[in-house]
């Protein structure tokens, strides 16, 4: 992924042409620049050198060959990209399961769902990286181009045909970088896409062996599609964009969804990692400061008083030409612009009556400062890490309370992988209906494991269920679905089958909720 500088040009402020279909918006501008530190801190060291001087500034007098220097001795403790790493993989140490009410064939999909090998639980955890650097991530619904007759009209081919052609769709993950524009507009009280713009990078064949790469434009619209490329000879002149491709798709949607973990608006969002962003930039800068000053105090420097000239010729005494030489090309040191300084074992120095050569040595108590002040900047680093595991517990004690309780008594991570269930569900269902297979509306079609600790079990909140049901003010239905919201049973749990077992059973075992005429625990009915 490609590093652009954080600066949001607004097309027509300062600039007299007119935008393309190759222009950002100035909301994915604006996003792109947010996210541009903490997607630097995830490439790593080398991502952070090649930021140079945006991240890392060069000191007042200090020369273009020693700042060079100082950055090319930079190493990055990488505290961004652990936390994250960290983080994603709570929710899914026991991996992603499918709910029972997905088909075999969807399952096999999920193996390989992404056609370049990632099965869906990869696929997700990586989903959840890329937003938790971003603030967003979006998840593209793909599948072949439909089919069309020499005038461009669609051709509709049946289920079977498509079958034997093993057509089906996939997933692509999109980073915000790649999402350049959107419409939308209001429906039913929901806010729905109208046309959306992605930034892609195609790998051509070049001869024989070669490959370019070209960047293209696909424009997305319900019931359509098309791609641009640049004009010009080197394809980059995109004040006339060339159309290369277009077509019919078979949705009256765009099969687009955006998973947010620290969302602002439609299709906008915020790095939710910006504080430890901020303070990994700044341990990056202390510790190429610190690392310069050990390097200056490793080598101690000359300091001289008087004159190291002869009394008579005025020329410098060397009595061996294999020495070290420390002359007006190393910064502060030397003796007048002329004059090279000849250090070594077999070198004798002779000067006039009040010369005097000494070595001048690094205390190292700024050394001992830098390193304290570092070890600080990771402490910090390390909780906010953390502040993602961290429940938001508050509200009042009354009826009311409680509610606001239980929501808030869940951590921020719990609550970005409640939101990635849901994500990762619409879009098996888009590619469910792309494949021409119905799946279930209106619940999740997959769970992560138990590994995560997700919403701290409230006893009275059970219990007020369990009385709730015991007094038929919620069906049965329902008290099954709110113990699965809180993970009390598994995900995958069908009840329907259950309760066919349970009526299977001897009349005199107690056992829970049940259908009509069902009995609890202590003979209630």
């Amino acid at each position: 992924m490609s590093l652009e500088e954080p600066v949001v040009k607004v097309p027509g402020e300062g600039d007299s042409k007119k935008p393309t279909v190759a222009t950002p918006i100035p909301a994915q501008a604006a996003m792109v620049a947010a996210a541009h530190l903490p997607r630097t801190l995830w490439g790593g060291t080398p991502a952070m050198r090649a930021a140079g001087k945006l991240y890392l500034p060069q000191e007042p007098k200090e020369s273009n060959p020693a700042y060079a220097n100082r950055l090319k001795r930079a190493v990055l403790y990488n505290a961004f990209r652990r936390t994250v790493l960290s983080l994603r993989g709570r929710p899914f140490r026991d991996g992603l399961q499918l709910s029972e009410a997905v088909p075999e064939k969807v399952e096999a999909w999920s193996r390989n769902i992404d056609l370049t090998g990632r099965s869906l639980g990869v696929f997700a955890r990586d989903l959840l990286a890329d937003a938790m650097v971003t603030g967003l991530s979006h998840v593209l619904v793909e599948y072949p181009p439909a089919a069309v007759d020499g005038e461009g009209r669609p051709v509709k081919r049946r289920l079977d045909e498509e079958q034997k052609a093993n057509h089906r769709p996939w997933l692509v993950n999109l980073p915000v970088e790649s999402v350049i524009g959107w419409r939308s507009k209001l429906v039913g009280g929901s806010r729905v896409l109208t046309q959306v713009r992605i930034r892609e990078w195609k790998t051509i064949d070049d001869g024989d062996y070669g490959v370019k790469v070209r960047k293209q434009i696909r424009v997305l619209e319900p019931g359509r599609f098309r791609v641009f490329i640049g004009g010009g000879r080197d394809g980059e002149d995109w004040s006339k964009p060339r159309l290369i491709a277009q077509g019919p798709t078979s949705l009256d949607t765009i099969p687009l969804f955006t998973f947010y973990t620290n969302q602002t608006g439609f299709m906008q969002a915020r790095p939710p990692l910006q504080d430890l962003a901020n303070l990994n930039e700044r341990h990056w800068q202390a510790a190429s400061d610190h690392a310069h000053i050990v390097h200056v105090a490793n080598f101690p420097f000359l300091f001289l008083s008087g004159d190291l000239r002869g009394q008579e010729d005025d020329e410098d005494l060397v009595l061996d030409d294999e020495v070290d030489r420390v002359g007006d090309t190393a910064e502060g040191v030397g003796h007048g612009a002329d004059s090279d300084l000849a250090l070594g074992p077999n070198v004798l120095l002779q000067g006039k009556a009040n010369a005097s050569l000494s070595f001048v040595e690094h205390t190292g108590d700024a050394i001992s400062a830098g390193e304290r002040y570092i070890e600080k900047l990771e402490e910090q680093m390390a909780l906010l890490g953390m502040d993602l595991l961290i429940p938001r517990v508050g509200g009042p004690e009354s009826a009311t309370g409680r509610v606001i309780d239980l929501e808030e008594s869940i951590s921020d991570l719990e609550a970005m992988t409640m939101a990635l269930v849901g994500v990762v569900s619409d879009a098996l269902r888009m590619a469910g209906k792309l494949g021409a297979i119905d799946l279930p509306e209106g619940e999740d079609l997959v769970a992560v494991g138990e590994g995560l600790g997700l919403s701290v079990k409230d006893a009275t909140d059970l219990d007020a269920l369990k009385f709730a049901r015991l007094n038929r003010d919620i069906s049965r239905k329902q008290y099954i679905l709110e113990l699965k919201r809180r993970r009390v049973l598994d995900l995958a749990y069908d009840g329907e089958k259950d309760l066919a077992e349970i009526e299977n059973e001897s009349p005199d075992i107690g056992v829970g909720v049940t259908g009509e005429g069902d009995t609890l625990p202590g003979g209630g009915e």
